[in-house]
């Protein structure tokens, strides 16, 4: 893959992205989320308890600002490998179209590019819409959500 054609699938995949998310209900102040990583079940919740959306999740990888760096779940060797079978695509891709950032472990890179790997990801393995959180102060989370119902 050339450096135009890279800079197409970017630009296509960071248009998905922003449409993606607006699949998802706003955060609700006292509102939560949920996910499992043994059963890859996903769930928002509103400030009442009640379940708004369920989905099926897949990490796609970590961003840590402390080291800034971004680390693909594929070699996270903490998380069940049934939550990050899809990732296995982006790393595929990323072979086959030489394209080191999608192939490589960890990188050093800053949050922008943090979430254009994560753009890229998510066209890659189709996944219908994004979602983030931060593990700690330092740490931040990016999965792949598959299969939405809205509950509410």
């Amino acid at each position: 893959m050339n450096e135009a054609e890279f800079e197409a699938l970017l630009s296509l995949a960071l248009k998905e992205l922003e449409d993606r998310q607006a699949l998802l209900p706003p955060p609700e102040e006292g509102g939560s989320w949920n996910g499992s990583q043994v059963t890859g079940e996903f769930a928002l919740t509103d400030s009442q308890g009640r379940t708004s959306l369920t989905a099926r999740m897949q990490f796609v990888g970590t961003w840590s600002s402390a080291s800034g760096s971004w680390f693909w779940a594929w070699a996270d060797e903490t998380l069940d490998p049934a939550v990050c079978e899809s990732v296995e695509e982006v790393r595929a891709f990323g072979h086959k179209q030489r394209v080191a950032a999608l192939t490589s472990e960890r990188m050093p890179c800053s949050e922008e590019d943090a979430v254009r790997l994560f753009a890229i990801a998510l066209h890659i393995m189709k996944a219908e819409a994004p979602y983030r959180y931060a593990m700690s102060p330092t740490s931040t989370a990016y999965v792949a959500l598959f299969d939405i119902k809205n509950v509410i």
